[in-house]
């Protein structure tokens, strides 16, 4: 099924229920874009979590020893 996406904005329910009978991707064009949507298959809260995690950088902000932050002394910045 291809349709513009004015098309689709209008009511999106109904090219759902089609997508979803059909298992055919719904191409949406936008302008000289094209778009494919599809049925995503399902997933559990937990496998869901660990896909976007996937797709987060890894990041490992503390540089040195984290026990040093622990034993930090900030009572001299401190103003009341």
């Amino acid at each position: 099924m291809t349709l513009t996406l004015e098309q689709f904005q209008k009511d999106a329910t109904p090219w759902l229920a089609k997508l979803k009978e059909s298992d055919e991707p719904l191409v949406l064009l936008a302008g000289k874009d094209a778009f494919e949507v599809r049925r995503a298959a399902a997933h559990s809260p937990e496998q869901a979590l660990r896909e976007l995690e996937k797709l987060l950088p890894k990041r490992d902000l503390i540089v040195g020893d984290p026990e040093e932050l622990v034993h930090l002394d900030w009572s001299s910045e401190w103003r009341p």
